[in-house]
């Protein structure tokens, strides 16, 4: 980590509005009211999954319900946290807040943030507007990794000081602001669970034969199976064992991706592993590499790794073309599969990804619509192997079964899928869009807070400058610290 100014000289120069104040207010430095606890590192040994000792809050535990880890071993009472204690991430994002999973233990990386007197800062002030003074941190520190935030940062960082009794009606204002911003914001989640559930549904009915017209003079998958056999020069497919529904509708059979591949001998194939491609050879331009981060569910993600001309060529059989499938063979949700757009080529595969490249006449949009049924999932849970790294062979993905329709129904059945989809598309896009609103609104309420524009004066209100001298008084060490002006 390099943090280029000090705390002061970054809130001096920063122009976002949320690090304003109102001109009565005062500045003081987060250690003048509040204790930063930095937490332990605890040995990795004493670590486990079985809730064997108290909860290990970890910096990706900061923001969640619970501890993922529990610790076993000693420690000191001052990495005790509460339910109710302000926490922040000092890896990654700074991110502040609030616990609520009972008593646990800090983890190094994460702080503690506790206000010394209430009756001089208010906790829950304190909460609200600090993450904007965490977020300019972040963007003015400079890493080569993961940026890191220090407890001196954070202690000489000047904060806002209102009169204490305004600190509480803004507090007020902002949490009746935000209940409403809430439950906004609950609601376009439920809806945006809703258009998943309508996914899962569209897929359900697709390949349950429900979703497009059938003819009866199609020609039968099985007939396509043969055709593709003949092309290829070997026996008919075998009739493929599964877990699956029985009852296709008429004309479909299952098949396994190995019995859909084209004929040349590395239809189905992993990507490199060992020394062939590492993360060394990664270059700013050239051919593409298509990792696991590029499998969407069902759609190519852009995530850009290049390599040389040169090094492609070395790997050039582990090249994909448009409209080949890539299945992830790694990951929390297998299968996990996209289609390869044409704007990627020349591209190879890393390792964890299985390239597959179907016969032309085998509907590529269909097998990748089909890899996404919830039930094809269900039905290769017993071929994934590995618990803290599911994995998924490249012979259990040869061997995935998919119901595989008649060729022509392919097409209504993707034609039926997409029309589905454009709609839920639509609707997930005005989603997103209010939620985007609902958030800019949250920041708006901000900006109006600490400016002094959400709550009236009291002139009533004991001046800020007073609080201040109050503060210096409560806190002896440092009683001669100059007032912080920013």
């Amino acid at each position: 980590m390099t943090l280029r100014l000090a705390p002061k000289d970054i809130v001096t120069q920063s122009t976002s509005p949320l690090l304003a104040t109102a001109d009565w207010w005062e500045r003081c430095p987060l250690g003048d009211i509040a204790q930063v606890t930095n937490g332990a590192a605890f040995k990795s040994a004493k670590f486990n999954n079985n809730e064997d000792g108290l909860p290990l809050v970890r910096i990706r535990d900061v923001g969640q319900p619970r501890a993922s880890t529990h610790y076993s071993g000693d420690y000191e009472d001052r990495h005790l946290v509460e339910s109710g204690n302000l926490l922040i991430g000092m890896d990654g994002d700074f991110r502040i807040a609030r616990w609520t999973g009972g008593r646990a233990l800090l983890n190094q990386r994460v702080c503690r943030v506790q206000v010394h007197d209430p009756d001089l800062y208010c906790d829950r002030f304190l909460e609200y507007v600090l993450q904007p003074y965490l977020d300019e941190i972040h963007k003015v520190t400079s890493s080569v990794t993961v940026k890191h935030l220090s407890s001196r940062t954070l202690t000489d960082l000047p904060i806002p000081l209102p009169p204490r009794a305004e600190q509480e009606r803004v507090v007020g204002a902002i949490e009746e602001y935000f209940s409403r911003l809430d439950a906004a914001s609950d609601a376009i989640t439920t809806a945006q669970t809703r258009i998943e559930v309508s996914r899962r549904s569209v897929l359900t009915e697709a390949f349950a034969g429900q979703l497009a017209p059938q003819d009866p003079s199609d020609e039968t998958a099985s007939a396509l199976l043969e055709r593709i056999a003949a092309d290829r020069g070997t026996e008919p497919a075998a009739r493929v064992g599964h877990s699956g529904p029985t009852d296709l509708p008429l004309g479909w059979t299952w098949a396994r991706l190995d019995d859909l591949a084209t004929a040349e001998p590395r239809a189905i194939t992993d990507g490199p592993f060992g020394s062939n491609l590492k993360t060394a050879h990664y270059t700013e331009s050239g051919p593409r590499v298509i990792r696991l981060q590029n499998i969407g569910d069902g759609v190519f993600k852009h995530e850009d790794a290049h390599v040389s001309e040169e090094h492609y060529l070395s790997l050039v059989r582990h090249a994909v073309q448009e409209g080949d499938l890539v299945v992830a063979s790694l990951g929390e949700t297998l299968p996990r599969a996209c289609l390869v757009p044409g704007w990627v080529p020349p591209a190879i595969v890393k390792a964890d990804c299985i390239r597959v490249r179907l016969h032309p006449e085998v509907n590529s949009s269909y097998v990748n619509f089909a890899l996404q049924h919830p039930g094809l999932r269900r039905q290769t849970a017993t071929e994934i192997k590995g618990v803290g790294r599911p994995r998924l062979g490249l012979k259990g993905i040869r061997n995935l079964a998919v119901p595989l329709a008649p060729p022509a129904e392919q097409q209504r059945v993707v034609t039926a899928i997409e029309e589905h989809y454009a709609r839920l598309d639509a609707t997930s896009q005005a989603t997103v869009a209010t939620q985007t609103k609902i958030e800019a609104l949250r920041r708006c309420v901000l900006s109006e807070a600490v400016t002094g524009r959400l709550v009236p004066q009291d002139p009533d209100d004991e001046p800020a400058a007073v609080l201040l001298d109050r503060i210096a008084a409560s806190r002896p060490l440092n009683a001669n610290r100059r007032r912080v002006t920013a």
